[in-house]
């Protein structure tokens, strides 16, 4: 009997340590163990609706069109959002988009959702009077996605080396991010799914011919690819 007690014993303390092992071990990999199978899997992508729109400023929709006055460039192209915010989906353009570059004839903005980078964005022209010209918008509405990375870019790269079978010559740049991408971005064509991912590229230098280069995009949620495609050889 008390062998038996000391086998039951022994037995349960193992389990436990083999556990506690696992357990670092997904949390080295940025991946929280104690959410359920069914919740990762369920939140490793986002759903919504992606918007492209592309027009000249004084053909859009007519004379519905209210046109700001002129002013700060950065300033003329918010109102302009604002003023006519019943043709657009963005409920607040000063926090959702940002600018990311200006130029003489153009601003261009970087949309941003919960503080993340958005692969989508808008540029606005003006003339030569320094008038709204035309505009291009592309915005993704997105739902139910979370921006708290669960795996982490060290991770990352590993996941996209360990695709690649670890090659012994390998130069990663990266990874950036987390940003959110869509299947838009990855196949130019939309199914409303988004991706919190870290990106990354691989440079894989060959003993003979030129090196090869691939880019990843991990999901910096599960883990998994979400996209792969190999760029020109470089020469």
């Amino acid at each position: 009997m008390m062998r038996r007690l000391v086998f039951l014993l022994g037995l349960e303390i193992f389990l436990v340590l083999v556990l506690a092992i696992a357990d670092s071990q997904l949390n080295a990999m940025g991946i929280n163990p104690r959410d359920s199978l069914k919740k990762q899997s369920k939140s490793a992508c986002g759903t919504g609706k992606i918007y492209s729109i592309s027009e000249t400023i004084r053909y859009y929709h007519t004379s519905a069109v209210i046109i700001p006055e002129k002013a700060d460039p950065l300033e003329m192209a918010y109102r302009f959002f604002e003023l006519n915010r019943g043709y657009f989906p963005m409920k607040n353009v000063r926090r959702e988009l940002v600018m990311a570059e200006k130029e003489a004839d153009r601003l261009k903005f970087k949309q941003v959702y919960k503080k993340v980078s958005v692969d989508a964005g808008a540029t606005v022209w003006f003339d030569s009077t320094g008038e709204l010209d035309r505009f291009e918008l592309t915005y993704y509405e997105i739902y139910r996605l979370s921006t708290i990375p669960r795996v982490n870019s060290a991770t990352a790269v590993r996941i996209a080396l360990k695709d690649l079978n670890f090659p012994p010559e390998a130069k990663v740049e990266g990874p950036e991010g987390p940003a959110i991408f869509s299947s838009q971005s990855f196949y130019g064509n939309g199914t409303g799914k988004f991706y919190l991912v870290w990106s990354l590229k691989v440079l894989i230098l060959e003993t003979e011919g030129p090196p090869s280069e691939w880019v990843y995009y991990v999901n910096a949620l599960d883990g998994s690819i979400a996209h792969k495609r190999p760029e020109r050889a470089v020469r």
